[in-house]
């Protein structure tokens, strides 16, 4: 199942909200380096060692050292890093050692980010593609929360994450997203009608 519910997110170091870049809504996370982050912590926030999905949009200027994109190894546990260097235009994930590398990234643009695991199988995608190879994970993300945009210089809207087996992504490619994710659960649909037929019973609803 997801985490069907909003999660609250500290404000560290001058992150703020700005209306000069977003992907939907008129206002986007941005961050200016160093310090400036965004934090969530809790139980439900731990990755374990099974499937999820993180992914969001981000708009990065290029003009920082290194980003840290998204950071689960808060407080000493096992966990992963999502990050860029400036030496280069590409995202690394980091977990003990550089394990997924994406191709090219360019700054001043909205990109959609998803990292996925299914099945042991984590995956890296950049505008709906997979960036290079999938690598084998069976490690034990224990930290129970993330830190957001730390040493970043950019804007990130529309984070959205996914535990359990609910929303997987397994392609070479993945859908993108062309509209802003539901703001907290989505409601049930309606006008549902069921059809009998022979064995068997068609439905239709509204979602």
């Amino acid at each position: 199942s997801s985490l069907s519910q909003n999660q609250t997110l500290a404000a560290f170091g001058g992150a703020t909200q700005s209306a000069t870049e977003a992907k939907w809504g008129g206002k986007s996370a941005y961050f200016n380096g160093g310090a400036s982050r965004l934090e969530a912590s809790g139980a439900g926030l731990a990755f374990g060692t099974g499937d999820f999905v993180v992914e969001f949009w981000m708009y990065y200027t290029g003009t920082a050292s290194q980003y840290n994109i998204f950071d689960t190894r808060v407080s000493g546990g096992n966990g992963f890093l999502l990050y860029k260097s400036s030496e280069e235009d590409r995202l690394r994930i980091f977990a003990g050692g550089p394990i997924l590398t994406s191709g090219s990234v360019s700054q001043d643009a909205w990109h959609h980010i998803a990292i996925a695991r299914n099945s042991g199988t984590l995956r890296l995608y950049v505008d709906g593609s997979q960036s290079g190879a999938s690598y084998s994970s069976s490690e034990d993300f224990t930290d129970e929360g993330f830190v957001l945009g730390r040493y970043t210089v950019a804007y990130i809207d529309d984070l959205r994450i996914t535990k359990g087996s609910s929303r997987l992504y397994t392609g070479a490619t993945i859908p993108v997203p062309t509209a802003a994710f539901p703001d907290g659960p989505m409601s049930a649909p309606t006008s549902l009608a069921a059809t009998a037929g022979n064995a068997q019973v068609s439905l239709t609803w509204t979602a």
